[in-house]
């Protein structure tokens, strides 16, 4: 073989171990953004749990207002809560249920105040979509 075709080889050569050390920075590349990747997603994730956990404490502390409006609001905020994060209706529904047994047990006329009545339609549809949940996984 003379020089020109050791520099041919000695030129593939470098070309395949180039290409080989760029699939390889490129493999480490496509690791290190999928890791970023989930990383970037848990922390939505947990920061999504800290709003509705900010948000359903907030509701909950209105619901001792003496205010019908500032009841009402947090009484949606809940309704809310229930529709957007399916892990907090437990908490929630039981929430309510205990504020409905509390003013119920105060009131002696037979007809609720708009925020209870709009308690038992929230714990209503949640019962409702409990059941439809429940049969649907059956």
């Amino acid at each position: 073989m003379d020089a020109v075709a050791w520099s041919e080889v000695a030129r593939n050569w470098a070309i395949v171990l180039g290409g080989g050390l760029g699939l390889a920075l490129a493999f480490w590349r496509g690791l290190a953004a999928s890791r970023q990747a989930l990383a970037s997603r848990e922390q939505a994730r947990l920061q999504r749990r800290d709003h509705a956990t900010e948000l359903f404490n907030r509701a909950v502390e209105q619901l001792a207002d003496d205010r019908l409006e500032v009841r009402l609001s947090a009484i949606y905020t809940l309704r809310a809560v229930i529709v957007d994060f399916a892990d907090f209706s437990l908490p929630v529904t039981e929430v309510l249920q205990a504020f409905l047994a509390e003013r119920t047990a105060e009131r002696s006329e037979e007809t609720l105040g708009p925020d209870l009545a709009v308690i038992v339609e929230i714990l209503l549809d949640a019962s409702d979509q409990a059941a439809t949940g429940r049969q649907s996984q059956v």
